[in-house]
């Protein structure tokens, strides 16, 4: 099909000569720079992803993408943007590279901030009687609750810095109290991918954005001007605007306190 092409560099995405083609994504393509796509584009899930590095992906409303199914189209993990697409009316909020990693290690679903946690004033070394930690979690936040006196919720808010065994890590702060039993969560921070995910089911005025089952963590959303809320935050039913937020069994939690 003369209207399908197999894109290997960014340069493909953003060549005039590809103007209203389907770009297949069958390899991964990491942006090194901000990238402007070619006119009416498609953008395809094949089995490959874009990663944003910290870029810019920019549209001007003529573009779309394919979605087959719950995997990565756009990796938007690190920060940078997906602006100016026109979304299918349905899509997943994977597809923008959200991870549903999450962990509550708590003994009950409420406020108490009782759990399996241990740690001693002035140590790095958590330990969480019934994780089970491995190296993907290095550099995930974690919050500490009770482990932090000089913080109005008496939480530690760091990150995790190595792991030692299943249920002991070192972590980027030492704790100014020690502490058992107490709540531990942490996860992968989603905030850039479900904003960009938001942002451009906005562009339809109307459509769903659907959570497959899972945790997921995010920061906390501060914003103190309702003008620029209602502009480029997470209020997004403003209007016509009809955009419909639907979990498939998922959790969406936020890092306390952020």
């Amino acid at each position: 099909n003369p209207n399908i092409f197999v894109p290997t560099t960014q340069a493909d995405l953003s060549n005039g000569s590809n103007a209203n083609k389907i770009a297949s994504i069958q390899s991964n393509i990491t942006l090194t720079s901000n990238l402007t796509l070619a006119s009416g584009l498609i953008i395809r899930q094949d089995g490959g992803h874009i990663i944003l590095n910290g870029f810019d992906i920019i549209g001007d409303l003529s573009q779309t993408f394919e979605v087959r199914n719950e995997e990565v189209i756009f990796d938007c993990s690190q920060t940078g943007t997906v602006t100016g697409l026109t979304p299918p009316t349905s899509f997943y909020i994977t597809n923008f590279g959200a991870i549903n990693d999450g962990v509550d290690h708590r003994t009950a679903f409420t406020m108490d901030k009782s759990g399996t946690g241990s740690i001693t004033n002035g140590s790095t070394t958590l330990v969480v009687s019934d994780a089970n930690f491995d190296a993907s979690r290095v550099g995930q936040k974690i919050i500490v609750f009770n482990a932090n006196t000089v913080t109005e919720e008496d939480a530690l808010h760091t990150t995790i810095a190595s792991v030692t065994n299943p249920t002991t890590v070192e972590l980027s702060d030492a704790a100014n109290a020690t502490v058992s039993d107490t709540r531990v969560f942490y996860g992968t921070d989603n905030y850039n991918t479900i904003y960009q995910a938001l942002t451009n089911t906005r562009n339809n005025k109307s459509g769903d954005l659907i959570f497959p089952e899972g945790h997921y963590m995010t920061s906390t959303i501060e914003k103190t001007d309702p003008a620029a809320q209602q502009q480029d935050g997470f209020l997004i039913g403003d209007g016509t605007d009809s955009v419909n937020v639907i979990g498939h069994g998922a959790t969406l939690q936020a890092f306390a306190f952020d």
